[in-house]
């Protein structure tokens, strides 16, 4: 019996460790970089004046964490409206405008689809971000932190190790 929980327990650590190397394989970061400009920055409690020129589509909640650098935030906005991305300035307390590697305004004029969509690349730990959308007088904002979690690999270990804890007695 003990024989066979040790076959098993093995087999388990074999899988919890093979998995995730194949996820850490050297792969593009195909997603849009970032940076910031304070020219145009907002306040921390900058709000909009309405609540229906889009809707959040990704993520889901305004509160969640990734365990992947790149992160699309996507929605469904009016057509004409602009949509623009913002990334907290914890030094200023104010949301500052992103711009990609390029020097392009990450900002989205919706087309008749209604649909937009960024790509951005997440910093390690909490990443606050401030969407707006405007058309015409109206002004619709949404706050979201988006936490990276890049501790998948020592969770996998981690629940591997408790896993065999159950066939060992």
């Amino acid at each position: 019996m003990k024989k066979a929980n040790l076959i098993i327990t093995i087999l388990i650590c074999i899988l919890a460790i093979s998995a995730p190397i194949a996820a850490f394989a050297d792969v593009q970061d195909t997603s849009v970089m970032y940076t910031t400009s304070s020219e145009g920055s907002l306040p921390g409690n900058y709000s909009g004046n309405t609540d229906d020129i889009f809707s959040l589509k990704n993520p889901q909640e305004l509160v969640t964490t990734s365990t992947t650098k790149s992160y699309v935030v996507s929605g469904i906005a009016q057509t004409d409206s602009v949509v623009s991305l913002y990334a907290y300035n914890s030094e200023t307390g104010n949301y500052d405008r992103i711009y990609t590697d390029d020097g392009v305004l990450m900002e989205t004029k919706v087309g008749a689809s209604g649909l937009f969509a960024q790509s951005v690349n997440l910093n390690p730990g909490k990443n606050s971000f401030m969407i707006v959308a405007t058309k015409g007088t109206g002004t619709e904002v949404i706050k979201l932190e988006i936490t990276l979690d890049q501790n998948l690999f020592t969770k996998i270990i981690n629940l591997g190790a408790d896993l065999s804890q159950l066939f060992i007695r």
